[in-house]
């Protein structure tokens, strides 16, 4: 008989001799252990009676040598520490985007303190508007008090009249001197103090319409200012609430890639825990089986 166990060496044991005429035959046995296969051949030779007969019986097992990998420890710490290398990598860049998260809620926070010092120029550029308007509207009733007191002038010394009106600012003015000028210069050698007196108001009521004439300019750029700067601080207004909402969109896409992140390295700690778990039993499964076959020898 010839045994093979394990790849080892062939083994070959002699059978007893029988004294029997019986026939020759012949058995094959074959049964499967772990994936391996034995086989159990028996030839038997029949011989006159009273003479030798020889049986050779040859038995072979093989054991399977392809086994499922056993995860050493080795193996998972490496594992371990790749993983926990990219949560550190994840987790730096996680905390670089929050610093740049920060800076740009501190630009953004000194950019409303700038558009709040706008609106504040723009609140007192109103009342200072609303304070021109204020000073025309005297400068137009010191204008009609004026005008009043040329007329009593010209009904006193029987002058003749010419009005020139003039639109300033929404107050409409009347001039009536150039005909007092007129013979005021005519008659310069015999003018009297009141003739003085009047060519000095003549005077000063041309000075007063171009200045007016100034401050109704001035007062349109400041108006048209006012209006630039409402629009640039709308335009400021929504171009921040835009740069808000693609922030909150991009802050958001993070935060939904780090939660993918915590999901996929969870999954993993249950794939590991799970092979740990079914390691050991793998492992029973083997010392059952090498007890089994330490029996059969």
């Amino acid at each position: 008989m010839t045994t093979t166990l394990f790849g080892g060496a062939p083994t070959t044991t002699s059978m007893p001799l029988t004294f029997s005429s019986a026939p020759a035959t012949t058995a094959t046995l074959a049964t499967s252990l772990f994936g391996g296969t034995t086989s159990l051949a028996s030839t038997t030779t029949s011989a006159p009676l009273f003479s030798t007969s020889v049986t050779t019986t040859t038995m072979t097992s093989t054991v399977g040598t392809v086994q499922p990998k056993v995860p050493n420890f080795r193996d998972l710490s490496t594992t371990l520490l790749r993983m926990r290398m990219d949560f550190e990598q994840q987790e730096k860049q996680f905390l670089d985007e929050v610093d740049d998260l920060n800076t740009f809620d501190v630009v953004l926070r000194k950019a409303q303190d700038k558009l709040i010092d706008v609106k504040k120029d723009v609140d007192e550029l109103e009342q200072e508007k609303d304070r021109f308007c204020w000073e025309i509207d005297i400068l137009g009733q010191q204008q009609e008090e004026l005008e009043q007191i040329v007329k009593s002038f010209e009904s006193q010394f029987n002058l003749p009249t010419q009005q020139d009106s003039t639109i300033i600012g929404g107050s409409q003015f009347f001039f009536t001197f150039f005909a007092i000028r007129s013979f005021l210069f005519a008659n310069s050698d015999s003018a009297t103090p009141a003739d003085v007196q009047r060519k000095n108001i003549l005077q000063l009521q041309i000075n007063i319409n171009a200045q007016l004439k100034l401050l109704d300019d001035e007062v349109g750029n400041l108006c048209g200012q006012i209006s630039d700067l409402k629009r640039i601080a709308g335009l400021s207004s929504s171009t921040i609430a835009e740069d808000d909402q693609e922030k909150a969109e991009e802050l958001e896409n993070r935060l939904t890639s780090v939660d993918q992140i915590r999901q996929i390295l969870r999954s993993q700690l249950e794939s590991l825990i799970w092979v740990d778990k079914h390691s050991d039993a793998l492992l029973e499964r083997v010392q059952r089986a090498t007890s089994d076959i330490l029996t059969l020898q």
